[in-house]
């Protein structure tokens, strides 16, 4: 199969030759792709957040825009579009450009719409719904908190 087109670097009108499985070409030579490839990926890396190099206001800004690409805000119970971990808990990916960084989503919320999060205090679920990021089902409390909890509304393992 064999075309005309334009090279989407140089503008160039060039003629291809494609054979079985390939693509059409998009560049009328090898020079060309280089330099669209170089413009292109220093556009990329310009764009791609850097975590470890972000301020805290930069880090907010963008668990707070990722935050809100994900959740489905209604009535009771805010349901979430995204990944959950083993534990089925909702969950934010993050990355510092060399390993992946998660986020619960609910730690998220909270840290959003009602503030900081006190060193070794929990998110809590009022509701017990671990999808759940609707902030004013959540509330503060240690882990003696969360156990009193669990056994207050019979959640314990091999309770029935």
């Amino acid at each position: 199969m064999e075309g005309l087109t334009d090279c989407h670097q140089c503008g160039t009108k060039f003629k291809w030759i494609r054979y079985k499985n390939q693509t059409i070409a998009r560049f009328c030579s090898k020079s060309c792709f280089y330099k669209w490839n170089a413009k292109n990926i220093a556009s990329f890396n310009d764009q791609r957040f850097q975590w470890n190099k972000a301020t805290e206001k930069e880090k907010e800004e963008r668990l707070k825009k990722k935050y809100e690409e994900k959740v489905i805000k209604q009535e009771g119970c805010w349901d979430w579009k995204g990944y959950f971990d083993k534990n089925g808990y909702a969950q934010l990916n993050g990355h510092n450009g060399k390993r992946h960084i998660p986020f619960k989503a609910h730690r998220v919320s909270y840290q959003i719409y009602k503030g900081e999060i006190p060193n070794k205090m929990l998110v809590l679920h009022k509701c017990d719904n671990t999808k759940c990021t609707n902030p004013e089902h959540l509330w503060l409390g240690t882990n003696k908190d969360n156990t009193q909890d669990m056994i207050k509304k019979n959640r314990q393992k091999g309770a029935k």
